[in-house]
């Protein structure tokens, strides 16, 4: 089992660091603009409490939900992004984002492989919650698509009825 003296401190800020580019990558994948980016941050600490209330969380996931606990490990892991991400510009992000993911998992596989597994899980679901829901079609519009029929459209949005006209006396 690892935990943060299995690594160097450079290595452990890396590690610290994965936990944001998670959801940085899909934030940079798909902007949400200011109230996305606060749903999306609100994500993260909610998959850090899951975490430390899950009793199968292994040794590695726990030890760095302790570290984010701390000012120290979230100030860590915010210089590591910035350090990262300076001067990169919005497009390039999510590209960036991935190829340290990349990095951290081969730190991951070659330090901790009992933990590699479960830790690279732990962040594909911090990549997931901070997902945006798919839209879902109107029932009317999937209703249309389904029938495709100029009577289901009747249906659907009837027409007014034509005034009646009384013939003249």
């Amino acid at each position: 089992m690892a935990s943060k003296i299995a690594f160097t401190p450079e290595e452990w800020n890396r590690i610290l660091e994965s936990v944001m580019l998670s959801g940085m990558a899909v934030t940079a994948a798909d902007p949400s603009g200011l109230f996305g980016v606060l749903k999306e941050s609100m994500a993260t600490g909610r998959t850090l409490l899951e975490a430390k209330a899950d009793p199968t969380s292994n040794e590695l996931i726990r030890s760095v939900v302790s570290a984010f606990e701390t000012s120290e490990g979230r100030q860590a892991a915010r210089h590591e992004v910035q350090a990262r991400l300076k001067g990169v510009a919005v497009g390039d992000m999510k590209e960036k984002s991935i190829a340290a993911l990349h990095e951290v998992s081969q730190l991951l596989d070659s330090k901790a492989p009992a933990d590699a597994t479960g830790f690279k899980t732990w962040l594909r679901h911090i990549a997931e919650k901070k997902m945006p829901p798919r839209p879902r079609p109107r029932a009317a519009s999937w209703a249309l698509a389904a029938r495709g029929s100029a009577r289901s459209k009747r249906q659907l949005w009837p027409r007014s009825p034509k005034p009646s006209v009384s013939p003249p006396d």
